[in-house]
């Protein structure tokens, strides 16, 4: 098993270095992050790298990768969209990535990930359930049975998501949201926390309230 570089060097490559060390067989190594971004030269007692420089120290076929990047509040879209950008550019690199699941998620075993899946704490992932890659799934979330959650989404703490629903990529899910059974979410949708979802949405549409109403 080959240790592990983190992606980032704020609160939640903190976290994850954290889980990793105490509830994953993986070992974190380093961190990276772009040159620009570096205000300090350690993070959490481990060297930060300049991602310019990443194939240089930690070349793929010593390390792999985990990259848990969380969202900005004033725009979590844009979040995933360079999420999306730059795990594809670390995949072109040659990396491979790791998932982290919490021992303390319920994960039927039929379930399908991809990869650089982040499944935190008190998550209840019901059988048929499919996960896409580099997707977020925080504390307490319940995906219901045959759920499809495609790529390069953001799923925040304590939303429950009916089943047969799907989820498109790109996709932001505020806290504390729910989503009925066998709804479309359209890729790059945001939705905002506490928010009923009773209905499918649009590309790129903005819902919000109980139940949501739609902003373009």
């Amino acid at each position: 098993m080959k240790p592990v570089i983190v992606f980032g060097n704020q609160d939640s490559a903190s976290t994850t270095n954290y889980y990793l060390s105490v509830d994953s067989p993986y070992r974190v190594v380093a961190f990276t992050v772009d040159q620009d971004r570096i205000t300090n030269s350690n993070h959490e007692s481990l060297p930060v790298i300049p991602f310019e420089k990443i194939l240089e120290e930690f070349p793929p076929d010593q390390v792999d990768f985990i990259f848990p990047a969380g969202f900005q509040i004033s725009n979590p879209y844009n979040t995933n969209v360079f999420r999306q950008s730059r795990y594809e550019l670390i995949k072109s690199m040659g990396y491979k990535f790791i998932n982290y699941i919490s021992s303390r998620a319920l994960v039927a075993t039929n379930v399908k990930l991809g990869e650089n899946v982040l499944v935190y704490e008190g998550t209840i992932v019901q059988p048929f359930v499919e996960i896409g890659n580099n997707t977020i799934v925080r504390s307490g979330v319940n995906l219901g049975h045959h759920c499809v959650v495609k790529d390069h989404c953001f799923i925040s703490a304590e939303v429950t998501v009916g089943s047969r629903t799907i989820i498109g990529s790109q996709t932001f899910i505020g806290l504390n949201t729910t989503i009925l059974n066998s709804i479309n979410i359209a890729n790059k949708s945001f939705i905002g926390s506490s928010t009923l979802i009773n209905r499918n949405t649009q590309e790129f549409s903005k819902n919000l309230g109980i139940p949501a109403h739609e902003y373009n």
